[in-house]
């Protein structure tokens, strides 16, 4: 028996709402702390982008975000400038994306995040630490001290530890050990004209997901003993040098990155642990002239990565992706030319937005970009045969149609878009399953995207979105995502 009857609708909803009070006018005489306006990486994307957002927890430990249905790693992540994919994974982990001591930039109409460091420039030197310790083991810390070495040398050092166990252990009894850690140091020197960054990093990720196992009941109590399951660690660590010239009219910046992985996973059965490491070096080159209308630059970042696995598995690959664009500005009209490609794949990106009147502003937008599959899909993890993906990468195509009306300090603002696309995703038979195969799908999906802000009395306001897919092509599933939040300064 077949037909629309018969088809399964999904509804996958999520609702959050936080109330923050922040006090606004102490951050404000802080350069660095005035950058702390999220708990984490998740309330800011919820906040400010169209990201579709699958949270596992309240510290941003583990989650996952798609762009209009498109998968994770379609999102490009930089630091610094430079990329901060995961080679085998793709999407590198939430909690290395900490928005409490960085800077962190979303990139419309392109939904790209940029990370940046938050350097105390004003002469003064500053330090700052929170510690935070929890009924269920919270046991959280960061500290950030920045300063002057000289008047053209300006440095900064970041360090974060948080371990979790969970409310039922589900992280696992030790809470002694952490389960991410992020560290980094940045030196900067400046002087009139050119602009040099040194920066270093140590990032680990252990989520360490617990299988517990029953070793009797007495006095009615389940006594359980604990097993690893699923992937356990990882390790990440960079190297960066940029130096950037800048003048009246124009702007060059040219640089370098080398980054080092290691990946552990214990499984059960032990056939299918394994041990990985993973190298990614990358570059940077940026030219710009400017005018006061506009600018026109040439862009360039190339890729190589490669994994070593056990059993003498590997894979790597090369991308090099480039492009010219080009911004008008005008009193009423602005619009965006990007062109490019990557590898022989080509990238289109169009964009423009109209002032219909002082409050009134309509925006489109029409992206065509390429992306690669992370090389977990073509390497045999496990070390036993599997299907693959016929090509490295997918094309993909994201319009966009934006309507915002402004009065006062308050705006509304509704968007529609719609994404294309026929990609390979992975895909196991159950949860217990080792054998990855991967599946063609094609995504031919609306999406509709409601904000709002609204200014209160008394200095509050209260800010809303909403994203609401209301067909796929297969019509199997509708998607809804409602984030809203109540500010109050002081």
């Amino acid at each position: 028996m077949s037909g629309p009857m018969t088809k399964k609708i999904k509804i996958i909803l999520k609702v959050s709402i936080l109330v923050i009070l922040i006090p606004i006018t102490s951050l404000a005489e802080d350069p660095v702390l005035a950058e702390q306006q999220y708990l984490n990486i998740v309330d800011q994307l919820q906040n400010e982008s169209d990201f579709i957002i699958a949270s596992y927890d309240d510290w941003g430990i583990q989650g996952y975000f798609s762009n209009y249905g498109l998968p994770g790693y379609q999102v490009a992540i930089s630091y610094n400038g430079f990329p901060i994919a995961d080679p085998l994974y793709g999407t590198p982990p939430f909690s290395w994306l900490n928005s409490r001591l960085q800077k962190i930039k979303l990139s419309t109409p392109y939904q790209m995040i940029e990370l940046t460091p938050v350097f105390a420039d004003s002469g003064m030197n500053i330090s700052r630490f929170d510690y935070y310790r929890g009924d269920y083991g919270f046991n959280n810390f960061a500290l950030i001290v920045s300063g002057n070495l000289t008047e053209e040398i300006d440095w900064r050092f970041m360090g974060e530890n948080l371990g979790y166990d969970g409310g039922y252990g589900l992280y696992g009894p030790d809470i002694s050990k952490s389960i991410t850690q992020n560290y980094f140091l940045d030196i900067r020197k400046h002087n009139d004209s050119w602009i040099t960054d040194l920066g270093t990093s140590y990032q680990k990720f252990t989520p360490g997901l617990m299988t517990p196992v029953s070793q009797g009941i007495a006095n009615g109590l389940d006594y359980l003993s604990w097993r690893h399951g699923g992937r356990l660690k990882e390790f990440r660590t960079n190297f960066y040098v940029r130096g950037t010239h800048s003048k009246v009219n124009s702007n060059f910046s040219i640089g370098a990155q080398l980054a080092n992985y290691y990946y552990s996973v214990l499984n059960d059965p032990a056939l299918y642990n394994f041990t990985a490491d993973g190298f990614q070096l990358s570059g940077i080159l940026k030219i710009e002239k400017v005018r006061p209308n506009g600018s026109l630059s040439y862009s360039a970042t190339p890729i190589i990565e490669k994994i070593y696995v056990r059993r003498d598995a590997r894979e790597g690959q090369k991308l090099f992706r480039h492009s010219v664009n080009y911004i008008k500005q005008a009193d009423r009209f602005d619009y965006t030319i990007n062109l490019g490609s990557v590898n022989l794949n080509p990238v289109i990106k169009l964009s423009g937005a109209l002032s219909v009147s002082d409050r009134l502003r309509i925006s489109i937008s029409s992206d065509q970009d390429y992306t690669a599959y992370p090389l977990s899909f073509f390497t045999d993890i496990g070390g036993i045969p599997q299907n693959k993906p016929d090509k490295a990468g997918f094309s993909y195509s994201l319009q966009s149609l934006t309507s915002k009306y402004s009065f006062k300090e308050s705006y509304i603002q509704a968007k529609i878009n719609h994404t294309y696309s026929s990609l390979f995703v992975p895909h196991v038979s159950s949860l217990s399953d080792t054998m990855v195969s991967f599946n063609k799908k094609t995504l031919n999906s609306i999406y509709l995207t409601g904000e709002f802000d609204f200014r209160l009395p008394w200095r509050m306001s209260i800010k809303s979105r909403a994203i609401f897919s209301p067909t796929s092509l297969d019509e199997s599933s509708i998607t809804f995502q409602g984030w809203s939040r109540l500010y109050q300064e002081i």
